[in-house]
């Protein structure tokens, strides 16, 4: 507003109106770039965590429709090991 009005004087001087005008409007452009550039950021880590959201969503579907196993159905699940020579040696 103040160039403008300074601009609007008598014998005031239009180049340095325009050059003035023109340093704004790149500071703007300077500024919405680097808005937009935050913006784009944060705009890929709300999809990424909607994308991990929706694959921990399915990952509970999927672990609440397994069968569930009682500790006596583990420990059959451990005996088999002994028939495959045992748990590796990690000494």
């Amino acid at each position: 507003m103040a160039l403008l009005q300074e601009v609007s004087k008598p014998g005031s001087d239009v180049m340095e109106y325009v050059k003035g005008l023109n340093a704004i409007l790149e500071h703007k452009l300077e500024i919405i770039s680097v808005l937009r550039s935050r913006l784009l950021g944060f705009y890929y880590h709300l999809k990424q965590e909607e994308d991990l959201s929706k694959k921990f969503s399915e990952q509970q579907t999927v672990n609440q429709a397994a069968p569930e196993h009682d500790s006596v159905d583990l420990l059959k699940d451990d005996a088999h090991l002994e028939d495959l020579g045992g748990p590796p040696d990690i000494n």
